[in-house]
């Protein structure tokens, strides 16, 4: 960690809440979070060798959100195009949209 980092750190010490106080954490060891074999080698203890490469990764990022995407509108047309429609419903999560809900409301 840069000294400047550190040394600001160090002043503003004092005026912090001791329960935040405990939960900041610097040159934690992120093993104990991440199995090795997850943690890139820049982390001291990672094995995992990781090269980006955009032309790659970039399209095939691009292709699942489109599938998302067309799978949720699909969704929400089918529910009704419903202006606020639950997210949990357009993940396929639950198996009723604001529709469901609001005819259940409107019985009661």
């Amino acid at each position: 960690m840069p000294w400047v980092v550190w040394g600001f750190f160090k002043l503003i010490t004092p005026f912090i809440d001791p329960l935040t106080k405990e939960k900041i954490k610097f040159n934690e060891d992120m093993t104990q979070y991440v199995t090795p074999e997850q943690l890139v080698t820049e982390f001291s203890g990672g094995k995992l060798t990781f090269n980006y490469d955009h032309s790659a990764y970039w399209p095939a990022l691009m292709k699942i959100t489109d599938e998302r995407r067309a799978e949720r509108r699909q969704r929400w047309e089918a529910g009704g195009k419903h202006i606020g429609e639950f997210e949990d419903y357009l993940k396929s999560l639950v198996p009723n949209g604001v529709a469901s809900a609001n005819a259940g409301s409107a019985e009661s």
